[in-house]
């Protein structure tokens, strides 16, 4: 398969278009405002046990919801006062772990944590691998290796997860780079426990060069093209990556823009439309709301016969979801998202279409199949982490 990444300005904004082949697959907006994943020293100002949360004060626009439960006993104290647990006016370490979306806080957590090619540095305090990764030799050797770069006074309790991209590589380079990133955490982490409130003690925002390096080393196309037509890009992409095969392209054609020659307004707005069709002829209705998003499945135009209505109303259900799953990706729908199918009466099949959701949902490592509610409506949670793209267009 093929990939183009086309960065180029739309809408007043320099934006990457992703697209498998000829179709349109992800739209990228890094904010030089954007605050994701960068590392603070924030001061507790409100304690909320009835909501399960602290809102910290990180020096930004807005506060920081800090939720107790998944922060527990993992709170990176710089000041903290004579109380058992978090109160405030204390003062402690926090990465942001989630941009704000639409009324919701940006999230903080106290997992400070590093992604490379091949590894994830955290503070499980433990050795996680992939189960993507097969070779059992390879994982037992790194497993090994891994566990000795781990301090035995580990007081940041720093752990390793293995990721996919680590099984074609060589094994010096990820235990290499697990060793630079967990050393850079230590070092952030000790840095931020003596600094003061409302510092920013390391930035990690992703940009365009660190979106592409990732697409690289996952190997997710045997031909891969980045091109642009700003010239600062061009700079910034050929002088930091340094992960290969790439092909970075410079356009300079004033006759037909980027947009144009990849046909990528057209590919946007037919994507971000409330009316979404199936090559089938049916389609999707695309309802976002405050608290959820609704989707319903209608077979419009596409027909099937009335002996083997059933057997068409699977694959109309099937084509729909994987529909579904380019459209929430694309626009990066997040939240309880509930689908309304069509309804299949023969119990077989109707389990056959649950079984092909449960399976197609781990496609997107956000999306989680919820159930099926009593009404016959398909309930999908998928994890919150940036703004949705209907928000920053």
């Amino acid at each position: 398969m093929n990939g183009t990444y086309v960065i180029t300005e739309y809408e007043e904004k320099i934006m990457g278009f992703l697209l498998d082949e000829k179709k349109l697959v992800s739209a990228e907006y890094f904010s030089e405002d954007d605050f994701l994943y960068n590392i603070y020293s924030a001061k507790v100002i409100d304690y909320v046990p009835s909501i399960g949360a602290a809102f910290l004060d990180a020096g930004l626009s807005d506060t920081l919801y800090y939720p107790l439960k998944e922060n527990e006993d993992k709170h990176l104290y710089i000041k903290h006062g004579k109380k058992d647990s978090l109160r405030p006016g204390d003062e402690i370490l926090i990465q942001v772990s989630k941009s704000p979306i639409k009324t919701k806080k940006a999230e903080a957590s106290s997992d400070i944590s590093f992604t490379g090619n091949y590894v994830v540095i955290n503070r499980s305090g433990r050795i996680n691998i992939s189960k993507k990764i097969h070779d059992k030799d390879k994982v037992n050797k790194l497993k090994e290796e891994l566990l000795k770069l781990l301090p035995e006074e580990n007081i940041y309790n720093s752990g390793i997860i293995l990721r996919t991209a680590a099984q074609e590589a060589d094994i010096d380079a990820v235990i290499s780079e697990a060793n630079l990133l967990l050393k850079h955490q230590m070092e952030v982490i000790k840095k931020g426990l003596n600094s003061v409130p409302f510092k920013l003690i390391d930035s990690s925002s992703e940009d365009h060069i660190s979106f592409v390096k990732k697409l690289i080393i996952r190997k997710c196309y045997d031909e891969f093209t980045v091109i642009t037509d700003r010239a600062d890009i061009l700079k910034g992409l050929k002088a930091g990556i340094d992960v290969g095969p790439v092909n970075i392209k410079f356009y300079s054609d004033d006759m037909v823009s980027l947009l144009n020659l990849y046909g990528i307004e057209d590919k946007l707005s037919k994507a971000m439309a409330r009316k979404v069709y199936l090559k089938s002829g049916g389609y999707l209705i695309i309802d976002p709301t405050e608290a959820l998003t609704v989707i319903d499945v209608n077979s419009g135009k596409s027909q099937g016969g009335k002996k083997d209505k059933d057997d068409y109303l699977l694959k109309l259900n099937k084509e729909a979801f994987d529909k579904i799953l380019d459209t929430i990706k694309l626009r990066n729908i997040s939240g309880i998202i509930i689908v309304d199918f069509m309804n299949i009466k023969d119990k077989d099949k109707y389990l056959e279409m649950i079984s092909y959701i449960k399976t197609n949902a781990k496609k997107d490592n956000l999306l989680t199949y919820v159930d099926m509610t009593s009404l016959g409506l398909c309930e999908l949670t998928r994890k919150k982490t940036k703004k949705p793209l209907a928000e920053i267009l």
